[in-house]
């Protein structure tokens, strides 16, 4: 994996516990999964 430096986008931090990601960003959106890293 690469090492992070920066992000330059936009960013907004979800003040709750145990936050389901798929409701976030659901698999049908997702175009491709990926094994690496």
């Amino acid at each position: 994996m690469k090492k992070f430096t920066t992000h330059s986008g936009v960013a907004a931090p979800i003040l709750r516990i145990n936050i389901d990601t798929d409701a976030i960003i659901p698999s049908r959106e997702m175009k491709r999964v990926s094994r690496k890293g």
